[in-house]
């Protein structure tokens, strides 16, 4: 477990605001900082996933309507079905 710790990434200031620290929630808000302009939970997946990440997709909804809860970002707008 110790060498999991080794290999985590720093943690992001804005993931202490979302609540517990977990690998996945720095991943997702890592990726959310370093992405240009509106980035949606899907595309945001899609990314993280392209990379190797094994976030999984309720994660990143969470993790970024955590983010819009701490006023970090903000809900883009939601397709009718």
């Amino acid at each position: 477990m110790a060498s999991d710790r080794q290999h985590a990434p720093t943690p992001s200031p804005d993931v202490i605001l979302i609540g517990r620290l977990t690998r996945q929630r720095t991943v997702v808000v890592d990726a959310f900082i370093r992405a240009q302009g509106f980035v949606g939970a899907r595309a945001l997946h899609d990314r993280l996933a392209a990379d190797g990440s094994p976030v999984g997709l309720s994660t990143v909804y969470r993790t970024l309507t955590a983010l819009a809860a701490a006023g970090r970002g903000r809900h883009g707008p939601r397709h009718q079905r």
